[in-house]
């Protein structure tokens, strides 16, 4: 007999109040211990991806088979977000030819709506926990997988996440 497991929905702050999250992941059965030079790395994309993200990277820790962050999220609607902090938010996900690519497209957007259709999939990312941790954990993987030749996922299922506090003052 099997049985399903039932995803609770997580627990998130309106988009009008700021909120902190503790967020974990488990290397997969523990398969993989990441080094010194490793940890680094994934510190060095955990603190990109919040800058791109609008987010405060309050706190970080990874060892060899885990990682915790402390994330603030500030209240902000991503539509609001204008143009010019997107395109340079994006250099701290892409490498430099991809978000000067991005760059060159929108300059020669013809209408105001071609210009949102290109940058509204990267803003709609800015201020959103799963999407921070996504990619983070993506960019990581891939990385990785590249650097020892390996090959599959590398984290447990979907990430931890508790609300520590929100403030809707």
């Amino acid at each position: 007999m099997t049985t399903s497991r039932v995803r609770h929905p997580r627990l998130h702050a309106s988009a009008d109040s700021e909120a902190i999250y503790h967020v974990s992941s488990r290397i997969v059965d523990g398969s993989v211990r990441l080094d010194a030079k490793e940890q680094s790395y994934f510190e060095e994309l955990a603190r990109d991806g919040a800058e791109f993200g609008g987010l405060e990277l309050v706190s970080v820790s990874v060892d060899e088979s885990e990682f915790n962050l402390v994330v603030r999220i500030p209240p902000m609607d991503p539509s609001e977000v204008d143009d010019e902090v997107v395109l340079d938010r994006l250099e701290k996900i892409y490498p430099p030819a991809k978000a000067e690519g991005i760059r060159y497209r929108w300059e020669y957007c013809k209408t105001d709506e071609a210009r949102r259709r290109l940058l509204d999939p990267h803003r709609q990312r800015m201020g959103d926990l799963s999407g921070y941790v996504k990619l983070v954990k993506q960019r990581f993987t891939q990385w990785l997988n590249g650097q020892r030749g390996r090959r599959g996922t590398l984290w447990e299922g979907r990430f931890r996440s508790m609300l520590v506090v929100r403030d809707d003052s």
